[in-house]
């Protein structure tokens, strides 16, 4: 049996009264099962000192439980955003904790991270997991990396966690049989790489799913499976409880 793999949510659904409760009915029904829940206000914290009364309400509960942390979304645009941007928009991220400790965030969600080696980025990510890590007001200050594809493998030093792949069961699958997919993950460490696979088919048997999740734990320590096909972290999949239950 494989190692069970935390789940890797990105929560981008506003949170209006219930709109997040799918999620906690599956972290109440399933203890043991870790989820790191990606918060975006706004394509990143917003512009005020806290986001407003729903997210407040809404992160203050998801931080009442024990198997979920919360991490804050900030994209780095390839590094092509000033260090200056990026560091202003997990400062505020940091602020929340400092003026309401039930908002207190475990770390940083770095979007669209560079995939390609120079000197520019070999500078840009260290820089940025340092501000992350020496920040008050991040908890653990957990590192996340979302480059959506196999980055140059000095990047790993820089994070804490790498998605190696975002897209669609399809191409996972299609990757897989070309042997695409396992070469690359030998690369890093199985606890430090995740996989957010989308638009599941429909015809997807149980049995179908249960496998094809115990698979992708295998070579991911960290996941995400949805069948939507668009919006996929706007709403929650009518199958999100079963996702969670084979993981």
């Amino acid at each position: 049996m494989s190692p069970r793999s935390e789940i890797l949510l990105p929560l981008y659904i506003y949170p209006t009264s219930g709109a997040w409760n799918p999620l906690h009915q599956v972290i109440l029904a399933y203890p043991a099962v870790r989820f790191t829940v990606v918060i975006n206000p706004a394509s990143g914290p917003g512009d005020g000192p806290l986001p407003d009364y729903n997210y407040t309400r809404e992160i203050a509960t998801l931080n009442t439980f024990d198997n979920v942390r919360t991490i804050g979304y900030v994209a780095t645009t390839y590094g092509k955003k000033s260090l200056e941007a990026v560091m202003q928009e997990i400062d505020r991220y940091a602020n929340w904790a400092l003026l309401d400790p039930a908002l207190e965030l475990s770390g940083i969600f770095l979007d669209e991270t560079p995939t390609l080696y120079t000197d520019a980025n070999g500078a840009y990510l260290p820089m940025i997991q340092t501000n992350i890590k020496n920040t008050v007001g991040l908890g653990s200050g957990l590192v996340v990396h979302n480059p959506g594809t196999i980055p140059d493998v000095r990047f790993a030093a820089a994070a804490d966690v790498t998605v190696l792949f975002e897209q669609t069961y399809d191409v996972y699958v299609a990757r897989s049989a070309n042997d695409t997919v396992a070469p690359a993950t030998l690369l890093f460490d199985r606890e430090r790489i995740g996989a957010i696979v989308h638009t599941c088919p429909d015809d997807l048997g149980p049995q179908e799913m249960k496998q094809f999740v115990e698979e992708v734990e295998v070579k991911f320590g960290w996941l995400y499976l949805t069948d939507l096909g668009e919006n996929y972290y706007h709403n929650f999949s009518t199958r999100f409880l079963e996702f969670v239950q084979y993981v």
